[in-house]
């Protein structure tokens, strides 16, 4: 892996949410609910791949959680709750 690739993962991320939070303002509920979910899973996938492992093509927030955790990611059960629900907001 070139050394600092991952984090443009982040920082699309962070555009995801800046572009949500503009969108919430509007009220656009449905475009916030996507923007939210392609941010969690943008960082899981630039935390896998800064550990030197290809990601699987899956939009599952769920099964990268737990590829991010057999990696050495600490989580609660709370946020794995809460990303099970934002999976569904990809479609």
């Amino acid at each position: 892996m070139k050394s600092d690739e991952y984090k443009l993962w982040f920082d699309k991320s962070d555009e995801n949410i800046k572009w949500a939070t503009d969108n919430f303002q509007e009220s656009n509920h449905e475009l916030v609910c996507f923007l939210s979910q392609q941010a969690v899973e943008l960082v899981l996938k630039g935390y896998i791949y800064s550990k030197d492992v290809i990601f699987p093509k899956t939009h599952n927030l769920s099964r990268l959680l737990e590829i991010c955790k057999s990696l050495g990611l600490k989580t609660d059960k709370h946020l794995e709750k809460e990303i099970d629900g934002l999976s569904e907001f990809y479609f």
